[in-house]
């Protein structure tokens, strides 16, 4: 799993830790013998040790293993993560006081600035944001495009004044679309 499916992906060392907790917890165990019971076991056991945000992360690996290996033709059966309910998350919401954001940019190395700035004032991912380029803004509508989206949908970012001055006083690469690069052209 770790080797064919996980190896590329953002989340490799997070899955990394997770295959170790689910080892020690199904240790000797065949995969016909995974039961939704032991899933559910497992989960309560783990949610002694951990948050439920993170037994969720835990569970949603174990869920794509087994998805996995059912594609790979390598397990059997049924999944016996499928029907286990998850735990309620609570999703924290919090703004940068006014304070905190002077500091963070007093804070920031100077290349870094129009990113965190740009993040401030749009709200956009960090992946978003490192991979925008040039043709992304319209800067006569205000508008960033965004194509390449966490849910694949197209959005449009309004830019605000602080946020079109700032890409305006970006340095331009001559030879790279992104806006936010490196001296070789490439995105942070």
């Amino acid at each position: 799993y770790l080797e064919v499916h996980a190896k590329n992906k953002r989340s490799y060392h997070s899955d990394l830790d997770t295959v170790k907790v689910l080892n020690r917890f199904f240790a000797g165990k065949f995969l016909h013998e995974i039961t939704p019971f032991l899933v559910d076991k497992f989960k309560t056991e783990r949610a002694k040790e951990v948050s439920g945000a993170t037994v969720n992360r835990n569970l949603a690996c174990l869920k794509c293993m087994f998805n996995k290996a059912i594609m790979w033709s390598k397990f059997n059966g049924k999944n016996p993560v499928k029907g286990i309910r998850l735990f309620k998350e609570q999703q924290r919401l919090r703004f940068l006081e006014k304070e905190e954001i002077e500091r963070l940019l007093r804070e920031c190395a100077e290349h870094l600035k129009p990113i965190v700035i740009t993040a401030l004032h749009t709200g956009m991912r960090r992946g978003e944001i490192l991979n925008l380029k040039w043709h992304d803004c319209d800067f006569r509508r205000d508008i960033i495009y965004l194509y390449n989206t966490k849910n694949g949908e197209r959005r449009e970012i309004p830019m605000n004044d602080t946020v079109r001055k700032t890409l305006i006083g970006v340095p331009k690469h001559p030879e790279s679309p992104y806006i936010f690069c490196n001296k070789d052209g490439r995105p942070y």
